[in-house]
This record gives C-alpha cells, structure tokens and sequence, in this order.
C-alpha cells in the first residue's frame, strides 16, 4: 500500500481523481500542481493513478510496484531508478521519459508510447510491451529475457547489449533498430520485419533470421563477391503466396551461420 505518512501521497492521489473527473466530464485535465511536482522516492505502492497527467514530474527512485497507471500521461517524466515492477501501464504516454535503470520486471506496456524514452539499463524482464512503440528508444544495457514485444514498434531503437533471450518479437517492427552484441538466444523473431537492422556480433541464428519478414537469398545479376552478401526481401502480394520485390540489402553471412544486416545497396 502507499505510504499515506508521507503527505505528498494524498495530493497525488487526489490529483489523479481530478484528472479522471475531468476526463469523465470532458474537460483538460489539470497539470500536476508545482508544491507536489518532486515526487522523488515517493512510496506510491499499488495506488491508482489511471489517466492521471503527471507529465515532467520527478520521480526518481519512486516505489510504484503493482501500480495502476494505464493511459496515465508520464512524457517526459524522470523516473530513473524508479520500481515499476507488477505496475500496469497499458496505453500509457511516456515519450521522451526518463527510465535509466529503473526496475520494469513483469510491468504491463500494452501499446504505451516511449518514442524517445531513455530505458539504458532498465531491468524488463517478462514485461507485457505487446504493441508498444519504442520507435527510437534507447534500451543499451537493458533487459528484456522473456518480454513480450509482439507487434511492438522498434524503428531505430538502440538495443546495444540489450538481452533478448526468449523474447516475443513475433511481428515486430525492427527496420533500423541497432542489436549490435545483443543476445537473442532463443528469440522468436517469426514475421519481424529487420530491414536494414544492425545485428553485428549479435547472438543469433540462421534458422531465426529465416522465420522474419520477407527473407530469401538472391545472387542473380551481382558480382559473385556482392552476390553472397546479399538479402532480399519480399514482399507478399495481397491475396497471393506469390511475392514481390521489396528492396535489398548488403549483409555479412559469418562462418558461424550468423548473419549482420549491414548497408541497403537500393531500394524499389
């Protein structure tokens, strides 16, 4: 439970009762009033702050374990540190947030927003990201073991070092995100588009490249020494097994079975 001791609670939770009045009555909701805008190490422990705007707030170090936060509005909130392990945040807005090594385990993303949101060394372990956009969100040094990013929206996110192993990112959007050294062990990559995708000294095999998104092998018409570096992806006609030509792209093919997705030569 919240820590009401602490008489910053109260008004928080009143602040986000505010909000969702508003909401109901569609009205703006209020901003997070300046006395209660340092939130930092606040004990917020299963507390319900659902659609409440807590935008630019500092949280840092902040409890919110098993919180309810789902459509909150957390953009551009410092929540470095922060535990939001078991905390529900489907739907949530946390562009451009702050979440630098903060404890995410098991926490509930469903189609939140963290464009530009700082995750380096955040711990999200099992977490539920189905849907989520993460489109140039930086995750070095983060961990993901086990998490849930079906669907989710990776363009060019930093994943550098990122673990990875038995993920969902089936369907997954990965065109330009950086994977350098990341550890895909036992990832399921089926229909993940990696278009263009960084994955040198990535731990990762032929057989999970060959279940992503419109891969085959195409040496005609190149140089042999450019032929077998080369990927080309497919598109699938609608209404058809048959495919059609998307762009292509200069890939490594290692002698481990490894492939790193390097530089496009052109796209159709």
């Amino acid at each position: 439970m919240a820590n009401m001791s602490d008489p910053r609670v109260p008004d928080v939770l009143a602040h986000a009762e505010a909000c969702r009045e508003a909401l109901s009555r569609r009205k703006e909701k209020p901003d997070l009033h300046y006395s209660i805008q340092n939130l930092s190490g606040i004990d917020l422990t299963g507390a319900d702050l659902s659609y409440a705007k807590l935008s630019n707030a500092n949280l840092t170090g902040a409890n919110l374990e098993g919180a309810g936060l789902i459509y909150a509005n957390l953009s551009n909130t410092n929540l470095t540190g922060a535990n939001l392990s078991g905390a529900a945040l489907g739907y949530a807005n946390l562009t451009d947030a702050d979440l630098r090594l903060a404890n995410l385990t098991g926490a509930r993303f469903r189609g939140a927003e963290f464009n530009g949101a700082n995750l380096r060394g955040a711990d999200l372990t099992g977490a539920d990201l189905i849907g989520a956009d993460l489109t140039g969100a930086d995750l070095r040094d983060a961990k993901l073991e086990g998490a849930n990013l079906y669907k989710a929206n990776l363009t060019g996110a930093i994943l550098t070092l990122v673990k990875l192993e038995g993920a969902i990112l089936s369907g997954a959007n990965l065109t330009r995100t950086k994977l350098e050294g990341a550890d895909l062990s036992g990832a399921n990559l089926y229909n993940a588009d990696i278009g263009f995708a960084d994955l040198t000294n990535a731990k990762i095999t032929q057989e999970q490249l060959n279940r992503a998104k419109y891969v085959d092998v195409e040496q005609e018409g190149y140089p042999k020494e450019v032929a077998e570096k080369v990927i080309l992806l497919h598109e699938r006609k609608e209404y058809s097994l048959d495919r059609k030509a998307k762009k292509r792209l200069v890939v490594e093919l290692r002698k481990d079975g490894k492939l790193h997705i390097k530089t496009p030569i052109f796209e159709y």
